[in-house]
């Protein structure tokens, strides 16, 4: 067995730039929001949601889904986590395309890395409205996240064509369109589903609804179509609907494994709550079923929630080169959190692990 080292993590600094943080800092639910990525992640993924049961991210040509199933349990003792990955790709969109993100403030997350202070992702922003402008001439693509769905909106502005908006999953097994006019997403594990869509126009201050359903262009490519009449010279909204289906859930901002351990926790004179032990924040996404045998990457965490559990006021990952994990938490009378955790060496020989 490889040795382990124990390293005691002063982490003092959280008093002032991770701990210290005001009302307008915090957030009732980080699964309402989008995080940007600043350096974190692979460069593919521009912004990453979730909902309660998957992880979202926000690449250039699209998004990538990743759920996590149920951890298993080897006859040997060792644990595997199976993953599933599906995509759903823009097709032929408009070279003038810009993405752009609305309402950012900075999170409450903070990714530390290293002794140099300036590799440090300190809070990157976070936003509630991610923007695809000019995805196909005259149509724009908005979308909004929720606890428990992924909302998006198509607006076809005078000009735009309703079938110029085409989209493809990959990594899955089929596309079908039930009776109630839903489209279904058959995956490895389960049926996802994008609600029937919801059309409308306002014209003259009135909102006046449109009949607009999915249409199948084959077994993994869909479409929209108009079936009742509308008045091209305002702007149509289409509505679908993302209706993720349960796999597993965590309420806190782990990896795309969602492979979140607390082995520690501690409470403050306020009755604030501290919890240390590890996370995966690896997000793959290629599409298709794999399962992580202890190939996880493991990352010490630092978490503090209101005394009701409503509120996360900071989540903050220890990122080392090796495998490590928070094993013990302590707070004292100014909210400043001392963790005793495990690195293991021998993987890297890590020199540079933050302590301080």
């Amino acid at each position: 067995m490889k040795s382990l080292k124990i390293f005691t993590l002063l982490i003092a600094l959280f008093s002032c730039t991770l701990c210290k943080l005001s009302a307008s800092d915090r957030i009732a639910n980080p699964s309402e929001s989008f995080l940007k990525n600043k350096g974190q992640w692979q460069k593919e993924i521009l912004y990453r949601g979730n909902t309660n049961s998957t992880n979202i991210f926000f690449l250039k040509d699209g998004l990538s889904f990743a759920q996590m199933g149920e951890e298993i349990e080897k006859p040997d003792g060792s644990e595997e986590y199976p993953c599933l990955v599906w995509n759903m790709k823009f097709i032929n969109t408009n070279p003038a395309m810009k993405i752009s993100a609305l309402n950012g403030k900075k999170s409450v997350v903070s990714y530390i890395k290293g002794n140099d202070e300036s590799k440090w992702i300190i809070h990157p922003e976070e936003y509630t409205q991610i923007n695809y402008s000019s995805i196909y001439t005259n149509i724009d693509l908005h979308f909004y996240n929720s606890t428990s769905s992924l909302k998006y909106d198509y607006i076809v502005h005078s000009g735009g064509t309703i079938n110029s908006i085409r989209a493809y999953y990959e990594g899955i097994k089929r596309l079908s369109i039930n009776a109630s006019g839903e489209l279904e997403i058959a995956n490895e594990w389960n049926m996802q589903l994008q609600k029937k869509p919801v059309a409308w126009q306002i014209i003259n201050g009135v909102k006046e609804f449109v009949t607009v359903d999915y249409k199948l262009i084959n077994d993994t490519t869909f479409g929209f179509k108009a079936i009742s009449g509308f008045n091209k010279n305002y702007d149509l909204i289409i509505d679908p609907l993302f209706q993720m289906v349960w796999c597993s859930y965590t309420n806190i901002p782990g990896g795309s494994n969602n492979i979140n351990y607390c082995f520690a926790n501690a409470m403050d004179g306020d009755g604030n709550v501290y919890l240390t032990g590890y996370s995966d924040d690896t997000f793959p996404i290629t599409p298709g079923a794999y399962s992580n045998a202890s190939g996880i990457g493991p990352e010490i965490y630092i978490a503090k929630f209101s005394a009701d559990g409503t509120t996360l006021i900071y989540w903050t990952y220890l990122l080392g080169e090796s495998s490590e994990f928070g094993a013990d938490i302590a707070v004292d009378e100014f909210g400043r959190a001392y963790v005793t955790g495990v690195v293991d060496l021998n993987i890297t020989g890590l020199t540079s692990f933050a302590t301080t």
